[in-house]
Parts: C-alpha cells; sequence; structure tokens
C-alpha cells in the first residue's frame, strides 16, 4: 500500500529514464553526463550548475547537486573467527555432562563506493569530514572477479557512509542429563558477555576519539530444563520450561548514524513453557503440545515523516509479545519411500 509506494522510487529507476522497452537509457544517461541533451523531463534532470566545485565543462557530479548521475554500490562485508569447544563426560550409566566454552568475535565493514561513473570524469564526495572536498574518478566495479577490492581502506573511492560494527562474544555452557529406560531429565545453563562498538570514519574527524565509541557490554544467559517419560512403547509426556536473558543487538545500542549510546537498555526477558503428549506406532507419530511464550522488553525504532517532511526517529521500548497455542504435528510413512507431514498450530 503506502509503504510500497514510498519504496519504488527509491529502488526503482524513473520511467523517463528508461527505454520504450523499459530498460534503463544508460547510453542516454552517459551522453547527458558528457554535456549532451537527453531527452527527458528537465524537472527531473534539473540543469548543471556553474558552481566552480563541480568544474561545468567536464561535468563533475555532487552528492547534493543534479550535475549527473554514477552508480554506487552499498557494500556491508563481514570479518568472523571464532572457537566453540565441547567436552562430554558420562559420570555414570545414567548421568552425562556436557559442557564447553563460545568465543567469537565479527567485524562489519559498511560503506559506499563508487561503482560506475556512466560518463563522468569525477564524483565530488562532500560526505566525509576527515576529506569534504573528494574528487573521486576511479571506478570499483561490481563485478565477481573484483569481489577483494581492498580500495576502500584509503578512503578515496567511499562516498556517503563509512562505518565499522564490531561485535565480541565470550561465554561457557553445561548441561547435565539423567537417562533411564522410562525416563530422561535435563538441566542447561550457559552465560554469556556480548560487547558492542562502532568506528566511523566519516561523522568524526580522525584526531577525535569519539570515533570510535567505547565497548558496551551486556551479560546474559539461558536456563532451560525437561523431562520426558514413556509411558509404554507408544506413548511418553514431556514437559520443557525456560528462561533467557537475551542482549540487545547492535542496531539497540546505536540508534541513530552516529557513535551515540541509548541510555536506556537493559536485556530482553524470554520466558517459555511446554507441555505435550507424543503416540508411536509402526508407520505413524504423532505430537501434541501446549506452549506459551512471553518475550518481553524487546525494543525496536521506526523512522517517520512528519507534517513537515522532517524525519524523525521514534524508539519503542519494553514491548512484549506473547505466543501460546496448540500445536498438532504428525507423520504418516504407508511405505518406506513416502512420507507425509501434517503440521497446525
Amino acid at each position: 500500500g503506502s509503504l510500497l509506494r514510498k519504496l519504488l522510487p527509491i529502488f526503482d529507476t524513473d520511467s523517463r529514464l528508461r527505454n520504450a522497452d523499459g530498460t534503463v537509457n544508460f547510453d542516454g544517461i552517459v551522453a547527458y553526463n558528457k554535456g549532451q541533451t537527453l531527452a527527458a523531463d528537465t524537472a527531473l534532470l534539473g540543469t548543471k550548475g556553474t558552481d566552480p566545485n563541480y568544474l561545468d565543462g567536464t561535468y563533475y557530479t555532487a552528492n547534493s547537486g543534479r550535475n549527473g548521475f554514477i552508480r554506487r554500490a552499498s557494500m556491508n562485508s563481514h570479518n568472523w573467527s571464532g572457537i566453540l569447544s565441547t567436552l562430554i563426560h558420562k559420570l555414570n550409566d545414567n548421568i552425562t555432562l556436557t559442557t564447553g566454552i563460545d568465543g567469537r568475535y565479527y567485524r562489519g565493514i559498511h560503506y559506499r563506493r563508487l561503482e560506475n561513473l556512466l560518463g563522468n570524469d569525477a564524483y565530488l564526495a562532500t560526505s566525509n569530514i576527515n576529506n569534504p572536498i573528494n574528487y573521486i574518478s576511479s571506478e570499483s566495479p561490481a563485478d565477481f572477479g573484483n569481489f577483494g577490492d581492498n580500495s576502500y581502506k584509503t578512503g578515496n573511492n567511499v562516498l556517503n557512509y563509512w562505518n565499522d560494527g564490531l561485535v565480541s562474544w565470550i561465554g561457557a555452557f553445561a548441561q547435565v542429563e539423567y537417562s533411564t529406560e522410562k525416563l530422561s531429565v535435563f538441566a542447561t545453563l550457559n552465560g554469556s558477555n556480548q560487547g558492542f562498538k562502532r568506528i566511523d570514519y566519516f561523522v568524526y574527524e580522525d584526531s577525535d576519539a569519539a570515533q570510535a565509541s567505547d565497548w558496551q557490554n551486556f551479560f546474559g544467559g539461558v536456563a532451560k530444563a525437561g523431562a520426558n517419560y514413556n509411558i509404554n512403547d507408544q506413548h511418553n509426556v514431556f514437559l520443557n520450561a525456560g528462561y533467557t536473558s537475551r542482549q540487545p543487538i547492535f542496531d539497540n545500542v546505536f540508534i541513530n548514524f552516529r557513535n551515540d549510546i541509548n541510555p536506556d537498555l537493559s536485556n530482553q526477558q524470554i520466558t517459555s513453557f511446554e507441555l505435550g503428549y507424543g503416540f508411536r506406532t509402526q508407520g505413524f507419530r504423532a505430537n501434541v503440545n501446549l506452549y506459551n511464550t512471553n518475550w518481553g522488553n524487546r525494543q525496536f525504532d521506526r523512522t517517520v515523516q512528519n507534517v513537515n517532511n522532517q524525519d524523525i526517529l521514534y524508539v519503542f521500548r519494553d514491548v512484549t509479545q506473547v505466543h501460546r497455542g496448540l500445536e498438532i504435528e504428525g507423520n504418516y510413512a504407508p511405505i518406506r519411500q513416502l512420507s507425509l507431514t501434517l503440521c497446525c498450530h
């Protein structure tokens, strides 16, 4: 509806810049960028200005002007590393202990680079406070063979924004399980510290200590327990319960395009319960369970335009979601090569 109508102008190319068959008129755009006339509404294209920074005649283009068109690429590169160790120890015939540690590190690199000049001699980028007048004349094509392009590291062909998001994680877990022919019981406990940091190379000067935020650390954990009892070979009943203190995500910590920290932030609280019954026979199995999940202290944000066409950021806090119901799942295999599954909520 209305949201789609707002998004289409952002991700679509105006029909006046398309050929009769619907394809983008790149040849016409290149001709326009080189100073020729393009048969399109001048209200859309505007006219090339006389600002000396745009070097009218060689037709540089700028982010805030209508002095031409370029094609850009929005990049989101991820670097991951981590370690996961698990120790399983059988204490006796009925009790098994599982424990381990989990460490992870993530760096997300976010920026825009000039992908195609489309006939312009250069692009005037003015968003970088450390290089406010930056003429970009080299392209970084979005080709498969160019996936290792690290030219952004110099900052010379970066435009609009450039920031890094860092996430660290260290945790430990343990589970004990008691199992017999009739009864199995388990309990799980884990805890972790998750840290977030943001570095912005465009908004803050290189000499400004605020270019890199401090690490924002949050401790969270999970406690779960459950039991299953086999009444006989065909019937069983089970019960599970859990509590999760879930750390916020990166976008909850930094709620705008700066290194500003959300001052009112805490973990999400999730409690869940499940009670069920299972039936097994040759060729058929089914589960019926009642569940209830309470997901509290959720946070999300939305940007909305006010009556003056200004973007206003709204942050919604302490939002609770409740999920409860009845779930039925069945599986029937009349022959080994065929299996039919039915699931309803």
